[in-house]
């Protein structure tokens, strides 16, 4: 019986390490529609199509075309200018969300991104 209660416990640790872990979203060859900086120094980056991939259960409905970063970090302040460049020159972006919310409430934050042409 110890056992079957074992396995059956790795087995839902399994399952749901493995929906968390997929639960990332990607903006590929997106063009930047907006982007949005609170006196906080949060911000949001807003893409011209929705992300593609599982959002994460801490994003709403209405943000299915944006990735948050901290511009009072200096990896925020990276992507706040890549985000910013790419929208005045009209460069595409492929970026990739973290699976969590951590810099803008019910927005995936930022992981890693660039521009392509």
């Amino acid at each position: 019986m110890m056992k079957i209660l074992i396995t059956i416990f790795i087995s839902l640790l399994c399952f749901f390490h493995s929906n968390v872990s997929f639960a990332i979203s990607d903006a590929v060859d997106a063009k930047v529609v907006s982007v949005r900086v609170d006196r906080d120094g949060k911000g949001i980056v807003i893409f011209d199509r929705d992300l593609k991939g599982t959002r994460p259960n801490c994003v709403s409905g209405g943000y299915s075309r944006h990735l948050s970063f901290n511009s009072s970090q200096d990896g925020g302040k990276s992507i706040m200018s890549l985000a910013l460049t790419a929208q005045v020159s009209g460069k595409k972006i492929r970026a990739r969300g973290t699976g969590s919310c951590h810099d803008y409430g019910p927005v995936e934050s930022w992981l890693w991104g660039w521009t392509v042409n």
